[in-house]
């Protein structure tokens, strides 16, 4: 699937067109995209489309989760590669980086 709209499980149609769906929580970041309702859709594509109406790659903020199958189909299929943050407290060696 290239298209956005295309993803079955995805919520683009509703922020993007106001499809409606009683799974989705409205997002409250998405009243901060315009005025009114076509303000916020127009904007909404806008972030998350490229000129070509297929999915931005910074919308998928180099980070995937799911299993490590799922994750590498991700990384392959989108050409971007997960970069996680190291977890916890940094080490003295990352302090001395500084």
């Amino acid at each position: 699937m290239k298209k956005a709209e295309d993803y079955p499980y995805s919520s683009f149609k509703y922020y993007a067109y106001g499809d409606s769906d009683r799974l989705i929580d409205r997002d409250p970041f998405y009243d901060n995209l315009g005025k009114n309702n076509s303000e916020r859709r127009k904007e909404y594509q806008r972030l998350i489309l490229q000129e070509d109406n297929r999915i931005n790659n910074h919308t998928l903020n180099n980070f995937f989760l799911g299993n490590r199958k799922f994750i590498s189909e991700m990384q392959k299929k989108f050409k971007v590669y997960n970069l996680r943050p190291k977890i916890g407290r940094p080490s003295n060696a990352d302090k001395n980086k500084k």
